[in-house]
Protein backbone atom coordinates (compact mmCIF):
# COMPACT_ATOMS: atom_id res chain seq x y z
CA UNK A 1 0.00 0.00 0.00
CA UNK A 2 0.64 3.61 -0.33
CA UNK A 3 0.90 6.48 2.03
CA UNK A 4 1.87 10.31 1.24
CA UNK A 5 3.81 12.23 3.47
CA UNK A 6 2.45 15.26 4.93
CA UNK A 7 4.06 18.13 5.91
CA UNK A 8 3.70 19.50 9.52
CA UNK A 9 5.50 22.43 10.47
CA UNK A 10 8.99 23.56 8.42
CA UNK A 11 11.08 20.21 8.87
CA UNK A 12 9.03 17.36 9.65
CA UNK A 13 6.94 15.02 7.19
CA UNK A 14 4.43 12.45 8.90
CA UNK A 15 2.79 9.35 7.65
CA UNK A 16 -0.41 7.79 8.97
CA UNK A 17 -0.51 4.37 9.35
CA UNK A 18 -3.30 1.93 8.21
CA UNK A 19 -6.07 2.02 10.22
CA UNK A 20 -6.68 -1.88 10.79
CA UNK A 21 -3.20 -2.58 11.69
CA UNK A 22 -3.72 0.37 14.58
CA UNK A 23 -6.75 -1.93 15.38
CA UNK A 24 -5.14 -4.89 15.48
CA UNK A 25 -2.06 -4.02 17.15
CA UNK A 26 -4.37 -1.86 19.84
CA UNK A 27 -2.84 1.41 19.69
CA UNK A 28 -4.03 4.07 20.92
CA UNK A 29 -2.34 7.85 20.71
CA UNK A 30 0.23 8.30 22.65
CA UNK A 31 1.41 4.64 22.28
CA UNK A 32 5.15 4.35 21.30
CA UNK A 33 6.25 2.12 17.84
CA UNK A 34 9.29 0.57 17.22
CA UNK A 35 11.06 1.97 14.24
CA UNK A 36 14.00 0.01 12.53
CA UNK A 37 16.28 1.03 9.42
CA UNK A 38 17.42 -1.84 6.92
CA UNK A 39 19.32 0.29 4.19
CA UNK A 40 16.12 2.06 2.40
CA UNK A 41 13.41 -0.04 4.01
CA UNK A 42 12.21 1.65 7.11
CA UNK A 43 10.25 -0.98 9.54
CA UNK A 44 7.54 -0.49 11.99
CA UNK A 45 6.47 -2.60 14.81
CA UNK A 46 4.38 -2.16 17.71
CA UNK A 47 5.32 -2.35 21.18
CA UNK A 48 3.41 -5.41 21.75
CA UNK A 49 5.86 -7.49 19.30
CA UNK A 50 8.12 -7.48 21.98
CA UNK A 51 5.71 -9.64 24.25
CA UNK A 52 6.13 -12.39 21.49
CA UNK A 53 9.87 -12.77 22.55
CA UNK A 54 8.07 -14.34 25.87
CA UNK A 55 6.68 -17.71 25.69
CA UNK A 56 4.90 -20.62 28.46
CA UNK A 57 4.48 -24.03 27.55
CA UNK A 58 3.74 -27.53 29.49
CA UNK A 59 5.91 -30.02 28.61
CA UNK A 60 4.97 -32.53 30.93
CA UNK A 61 3.24 -34.69 28.60
CA UNK A 62 5.61 -34.97 25.82
CA UNK A 63 8.62 -37.52 24.78
CA UNK A 64 11.77 -35.82 24.69
CA UNK A 65 12.31 -35.55 21.17
CA UNK A 66 9.23 -33.41 20.86
CA UNK A 67 10.14 -30.81 23.16
CA UNK A 68 13.61 -30.85 21.44
CA UNK A 69 11.78 -30.07 18.70
CA UNK A 70 9.43 -27.28 20.06
CA UNK A 71 12.19 -25.30 21.57
CA UNK A 72 14.33 -25.77 18.30
CA UNK A 73 11.21 -23.71 17.03
CA UNK A 74 10.93 -21.20 19.82
CA UNK A 75 14.55 -20.35 19.40
CA UNK A 76 14.64 -19.91 15.89
CA UNK A 77 11.94 -17.47 16.39
CA UNK A 78 13.35 -15.17 18.58
CA UNK A 79 11.74 -15.79 21.67
CA UNK A 80 14.23 -14.79 25.20
CA UNK A 81 12.33 -16.37 27.97
CA UNK A 82 10.30 -19.40 27.98
CA UNK A 83 8.60 -20.47 30.76
CA UNK A 84 8.23 -24.20 31.58
CA UNK A 85 5.85 -26.54 33.51
CA UNK A 86 7.07 -29.84 33.56
CA UNK A 87 7.09 -33.48 35.46
CA UNK A 88 10.48 -34.50 36.34
CA UNK A 89 11.89 -34.01 32.78
CA UNK A 90 14.58 -31.49 34.38
CA UNK A 91 17.61 -33.61 32.57
CA UNK A 92 16.46 -33.50 29.12
CA UNK A 93 15.73 -29.35 29.77
CA UNK A 94 19.10 -28.92 31.10
CA UNK A 95 20.25 -30.66 28.03
CA UNK A 96 18.24 -27.78 25.83
CA UNK A 97 19.62 -24.96 27.50
CA UNK A 98 22.98 -26.07 26.76
CA UNK A 99 22.67 -27.06 23.46
CA UNK A 100 21.36 -23.05 21.92
CA UNK A 101 23.81 -20.39 21.95
CA UNK A 102 22.85 -18.00 24.50
CA UNK A 103 20.15 -19.86 26.25
CA UNK A 104 20.55 -20.85 29.97
CA UNK A 105 18.40 -21.96 33.13
CA UNK A 106 17.72 -18.72 35.00
CA UNK A 107 14.79 -20.06 37.37
CA UNK A 108 14.12 -23.51 38.80
CA UNK A 109 11.48 -25.05 40.89
CA UNK A 110 9.99 -28.33 41.36
CA UNK A 111 8.07 -28.80 38.36
CA UNK A 112 8.71 -25.56 37.05
CA UNK A 113 11.82 -23.69 35.30
CA UNK A 114 12.90 -20.53 33.22
CA UNK A 115 14.92 -20.27 30.46
CA UNK A 116 16.08 -16.69 29.36
CA UNK A 117 18.81 -15.98 26.42
CA UNK A 118 21.05 -14.03 28.57
CA UNK A 119 23.87 -13.15 26.13
CA UNK A 120 21.20 -11.59 23.46
CA UNK A 121 22.33 -11.16 19.89
CA UNK A 122 25.66 -10.13 20.08
CA UNK A 123 26.65 -6.79 17.86
CA UNK A 124 28.01 -9.44 15.07
CA UNK A 125 27.61 -8.93 11.42
CA UNK A 126 25.23 -11.76 10.14
CA UNK A 127 28.23 -12.71 7.38
CA UNK A 128 30.63 -13.65 10.25
CA UNK A 129 27.83 -15.83 11.45
CA UNK A 130 27.11 -17.70 7.80
CA UNK A 131 31.04 -17.46 7.10
CA UNK A 132 31.81 -19.39 10.32
CA UNK A 133 29.14 -22.06 8.93
CA UNK A 134 30.37 -22.00 5.81
CA UNK A 135 33.70 -23.19 7.18
CA UNK A 136 32.31 -25.83 9.48
CA UNK A 137 30.85 -27.16 6.35
CA UNK A 138 34.19 -27.48 4.52
CA UNK A 139 35.99 -28.82 7.81
CA UNK A 140 33.16 -31.73 7.92
CA UNK A 141 33.70 -32.55 4.27
CA UNK A 142 37.87 -32.63 5.08
CA UNK A 143 36.63 -34.84 8.63
CA UNK A 144 34.81 -37.19 6.59
CA UNK A 145 37.63 -37.75 3.85
CA UNK A 146 39.97 -38.49 6.29
CA UNK A 147 37.63 -41.27 7.64
CA UNK A 148 37.86 -42.65 4.09
CA UNK A 149 41.57 -42.63 3.69
CA UNK A 150 41.96 -44.38 6.68
CA UNK A 151 38.93 -46.82 6.30
CA UNK A 152 37.25 -45.98 9.64
CA UNK A 153 35.61 -43.64 11.52
CA UNK A 154 35.46 -41.79 14.97
CA UNK A 155 32.73 -39.94 16.58
CA UNK A 156 34.67 -36.39 15.51
CA UNK A 157 32.26 -35.47 12.61
CA UNK A 158 29.29 -35.93 15.09
CA UNK A 159 30.88 -34.19 17.66
CA UNK A 160 31.09 -31.01 14.74
CA UNK A 161 27.21 -31.59 13.28
CA UNK A 162 26.56 -30.57 17.47
CA UNK A 163 28.08 -27.65 16.33
CA UNK A 164 26.70 -27.32 13.16
CA UNK A 165 23.22 -27.26 14.34
CA UNK A 166 23.98 -24.58 17.07
CA UNK A 167 25.52 -22.22 14.49
CA UNK A 168 22.63 -22.96 12.11
CA UNK A 169 20.08 -22.52 15.02
CA UNK A 170 21.81 -19.26 15.60
CA UNK A 171 21.81 -18.22 12.20
CA UNK A 172 18.39 -18.27 11.86
CA UNK A 173 17.21 -16.70 15.31
CA UNK A 174 19.53 -13.39 14.11
CA UNK A 175 17.34 -13.51 10.50
CA UNK A 176 14.56 -13.37 12.90
CA UNK A 177 15.15 -11.13 15.09
CA UNK A 178 17.41 -8.62 13.49
CA UNK A 179 16.98 -9.69 10.62
CA UNK A 180 18.85 -7.79 7.08
CA UNK A 181 19.84 -4.96 5.54
CA UNK A 182 17.68 -6.33 2.81
CA UNK A 183 15.00 -8.01 3.99
CA UNK A 184 14.26 -9.82 0.58
CA UNK A 185 17.42 -12.23 1.65
CA UNK A 186 16.24 -13.25 4.83
CA UNK A 187 14.13 -16.22 3.96
CA UNK A 188 16.81 -17.22 0.97
CA UNK A 189 19.86 -17.34 3.47
CA UNK A 190 17.30 -19.50 5.56
CA UNK A 191 16.80 -21.72 3.03
CA UNK A 192 20.69 -21.81 2.23
CA UNK A 193 21.45 -22.30 5.72
CA UNK A 194 19.20 -25.28 6.06
CA UNK A 195 20.69 -27.26 3.34
CA UNK A 196 23.89 -26.77 4.86
CA UNK A 197 22.32 -28.80 8.28
CA UNK A 198 21.33 -31.44 5.80
CA UNK A 199 24.93 -31.76 3.69
CA UNK A 200 26.22 -32.22 7.29
CA UNK A 201 23.95 -34.41 8.11
CA UNK A 202 24.50 -36.67 4.92
CA UNK A 203 28.32 -36.38 5.81
CA UNK A 204 27.39 -37.60 8.72
CA UNK A 205 25.12 -40.74 7.94
CA UNK A 206 28.47 -41.78 5.18
CA UNK A 207 31.08 -41.84 8.05
CA UNK A 208 28.33 -43.96 9.76
CA UNK A 209 28.69 -46.60 6.99
CA UNK A 210 32.33 -46.30 5.87
CA UNK A 211 33.61 -49.81 7.41
CA UNK A 212 30.83 -51.23 5.70
CA UNK A 213 32.93 -50.75 2.58
CA UNK A 214 35.20 -53.26 1.12
CA UNK A 215 38.77 -51.72 -0.10
CA UNK A 216 38.23 -50.67 -3.45
CA UNK A 217 34.73 -49.26 -2.51
CA UNK A 218 35.97 -46.85 -0.42
CA UNK A 219 38.78 -46.06 -2.92
CA UNK A 220 36.27 -45.33 -5.40
CA UNK A 221 34.05 -43.56 -2.80
CA UNK A 222 36.71 -41.49 -1.59
CA UNK A 223 37.57 -40.36 -4.95
CA UNK A 224 33.78 -39.27 -5.54
CA UNK A 225 33.85 -37.24 -2.50
CA UNK A 226 36.90 -35.55 -3.29
CA UNK A 227 35.01 -34.41 -6.39
CA UNK A 228 31.74 -33.46 -4.28
CA UNK A 229 33.72 -31.74 -1.89
CA UNK A 230 35.46 -29.42 -4.19
CA UNK A 231 31.86 -28.97 -6.14
CA UNK A 232 30.69 -28.02 -2.88
CA UNK A 233 33.23 -25.70 -1.81
CA UNK A 234 32.81 -23.51 -4.79
CA UNK A 235 28.67 -23.31 -5.02
CA UNK A 236 29.05 -22.04 -1.20
CA UNK A 237 31.64 -19.41 -2.48
CA UNK A 238 29.03 -17.77 -4.64
CA UNK A 239 27.67 -16.82 -1.60
CA UNK A 240 30.36 -14.40 -1.21
CA UNK A 241 32.27 -13.93 -4.41
CA UNK A 242 29.22 -14.29 -7.33
CA UNK A 243 30.12 -15.02 -10.56
CA UNK A 244 27.65 -16.03 -13.30
CA UNK A 245 30.23 -17.86 -15.45
CA UNK A 246 31.25 -19.85 -12.70
CA UNK A 247 27.88 -20.95 -11.60
CA UNK A 248 26.94 -22.13 -15.00
CA UNK A 249 30.52 -24.04 -15.02
CA UNK A 250 29.48 -25.50 -11.69
CA UNK A 251 26.11 -26.36 -13.07
CA UNK A 252 27.87 -28.37 -15.94
CA UNK A 253 29.77 -30.41 -13.99
CA UNK A 254 26.59 -32.15 -12.30
CA UNK A 255 25.82 -34.80 -14.85
CA UNK A 256 29.94 -35.61 -14.59
CA UNK A 257 29.64 -36.27 -11.13
CA UNK A 258 26.67 -38.12 -11.53
CA UNK A 259 28.36 -40.51 -13.93
CA UNK A 260 30.59 -41.10 -11.31
CA UNK A 261 28.37 -42.35 -9.16
CA UNK A 262 27.70 -44.80 -10.92
CA UNK A 263 31.47 -46.59 -9.76
CA UNK A 264 29.60 -46.92 -5.69
CA UNK A 265 28.08 -50.08 -6.31
CA UNK A 266 27.05 -49.55 -2.39
CA UNK A 267 23.36 -48.13 -3.02
CA UNK A 268 22.93 -46.28 0.01
CA UNK A 269 26.45 -44.04 -0.59
CA UNK A 270 25.06 -43.50 -4.11
CA UNK A 271 21.56 -42.57 -2.40
CA UNK A 272 23.58 -40.34 0.16
CA UNK A 273 25.46 -38.38 -2.60
CA UNK A 274 22.90 -37.77 -5.32
CA UNK A 275 21.19 -36.16 -2.19
CA UNK A 276 23.78 -33.69 -1.76
CA UNK A 277 23.85 -33.06 -5.58
CA UNK A 278 19.81 -32.82 -5.38
CA UNK A 279 20.29 -30.02 -2.49
CA UNK A 280 23.04 -27.87 -4.28
CA UNK A 281 21.26 -28.27 -7.78
CA UNK A 282 17.89 -27.01 -6.49
CA UNK A 283 19.74 -24.04 -4.70
CA UNK A 284 21.13 -22.74 -7.80
CA UNK A 285 18.11 -20.35 -8.01
CA UNK A 286 19.14 -18.94 -4.22
CA UNK A 287 22.21 -17.85 -5.50
CA UNK A 288 20.78 -16.10 -8.22
CA UNK A 289 17.85 -14.76 -5.59
CA UNK A 290 21.02 -13.06 -3.63
CA UNK A 291 22.47 -11.60 -5.92
CA UNK A 292 19.41 -10.44 -8.22
CA UNK A 293 20.88 -6.94 -7.97
CA UNK A 294 23.45 -8.24 -10.90
CA UNK A 295 20.31 -9.18 -12.92
CA UNK A 296 18.27 -5.68 -12.87
CA UNK A 297 18.44 -3.68 -16.12
CA UNK A 298 19.31 -0.29 -15.04
CA UNK A 299 18.51 1.52 -17.77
Amino acid sequence: MKRKLVRQGKSTLTLSLPAMWIKHKKLNEGDEVEISEYGEILQIGSQAKKDLSKAKIDVSMLTDGMIWRIFMGLYRSGADEIVIKHNGQLKVLTQVANQFIGYAITNQEKDRIVISDLSGLREIKFESIFKRLYFILLNSASVLGRFFEEGKASDELASINLTTNQFVDYALRYLTKVGLENSRKVTTYSQIISDMEIIVDVYVSLAEQIEMLDKKEIKNAFEIHKKISLFVKEFYEQTFNFDYEKLSSIYSKIRDIGIDLGKIKNPSFEYHYIHIISVIKSAMSHIVLLNYEKFEDKN
